[in-house]
């Protein structure tokens, strides 16, 4: 995955503070401060919050993105609004954005340290899929996307999707297909070490990421296919209290060619 800056936004107070100003009430002068630091004035004032979301709306536009591009936030600051909840937070509400956000406090070290640490996020929560897996298997953790109740051996939505989204990636650029690139190691480990298929489900995340589907509407999607489907379910079993899992026999026409 490639990473860029794709914008820049800034935000100052209004209230200017020169060295003069300073050396009305402090034993110091302009010439004094500049020769050791070369400032002649600096910025007072305002909270940090209402400075990143001006900051950070100007670097969205910048970049020539909406809100609902942006998947995490990282305010590096060492003057945060208040200690808890973090900033960040008040940021994303600000810019309307709904997605993970957190504070960074390590002073001058700021940026560089928010850059590698959300680009490390951007990544993988583990450095590396496979070593992520592995902590994934010892914990137990649920790994949502594999396997299914009837499709014991492969659901064959799955591999038609991702062949699907995969192509759009690769319209898309680079950084859509890393993801792809991901998700096939993650299914050789769990298919190597579980013997455990992907179901629809799993190409459909990275599909509706690359068609840049905002991620709270993915279970909406889900729900809305199937409400049909799960009403007819309901009335079928309400009789009984018993869970049905009908079986059919496809009787309709053989596979036929399309082209897109």
């Amino acid at each position: 995955m490639t990473v860029r800056i794709a914008g820049i936004g800034t935000s100052l107070p209004e209230k200017i503070v020169t060295n003069h100003d300073l050396a009305q009430n402090m034993d110091t002068s302009d010439e004094w401060i500049r020769e050791r630091s070369g400032i002649g004035e600096r910025r007072v004032g305002g909270l940090t919050s209402a400075m990143a979301i001006e900051a950070g709306a100007a670097a969205i536009k910048d970049a020539g993105l909406v809100p609902d591009d942006i998947g995490f936030i990282t305010l590096a600051t060492s003057t945060p609004d208040h200690t808890f909840p973090g900033t960040a937070t008040k940021v994303a509400a600000g810019l309307g954005i709904q997605c993970g956000a957190m504070d960074l406090n390590v002073a001058c070290a700021g940026f560089p340290y928010a850059y590698v640490s959300t680009y490390g996020m951007m990544l993988t929560p583990g450095g590396t899929v496979s070593a992520w897996m592995e902590r994934a298997f010892a914990e137990k953790r649920k790994l949502m996307g594999f396997g299914h109740r009837v499709y014991k051996n492969g659901d064959h939505r799955a591999p038609i999707l991702h062949a699907l989204g995969r192509k759009m990636a690769e319209a898309s650029g680079p950084d859509a297909v890393s993801w792809f690139d991901m998700a096939e190691e993650v299914q050789r480990i769990m298919l190597e070490q579980k013997s455990i298929h992907p179901n629809v489900d799993f190409p459909c995340g990275l599909t509706y990421f690359t068609m840049g589907i905002p991620v709270p509407q993915y279970t909406p999607i889900f729900v809305a296919a199937r409400t049909a489907g799960w009403a007819a379910h309901v009335i079928e079993q309400h009789a009984n209290n018993r869970l049905i899992r009908p079986l059919a026999e496809y009787v309709g026409p053989s596979p036929r060619s399309w082209s897109d």
